[in-house]
């Protein structure tokens, strides 16, 4: 599973919904954040929540990249002054 860029609280129920449903045949469970540039922490706690219960029963997950992120915001004055850095 790749998570969005964006992922809200409002991302919470549908991402523990696809966790929890998975086919009992599935086995490994590889769970991407690299994209991510925000994931809410009730998000990340659904995520954590489900990888004790998956290696308790047994099933092989990963979570990559999974980490409170914080929301940037940038402005056109921190963009000129992040470019007059590298001159």
């Amino acid at each position: 599973m790749t998570l969005a860029e964006e992922v809200s609280f409002l991302n919470k129920v549908p991402i523990k919904k696809r966790l929890y449903n998975l086919p009992k045949t599935v086995n490994r469970v590889v769970i991407n954040g690299e994209k991510s540039k925000f994931i809410d922490k009730d998000v990340i706690e659904v995520l954590k929540d489900f990888e004790q219960n998956a290696l308790s029963k047994g099933l092989n997950i990963q979570l990559q990249e999974v980490t409170s992120k914080r929301k940037v915001v940038r402005t056109s004055r921190n963009r000129r002054l992040q470019e007059s850095k590298f001159k």
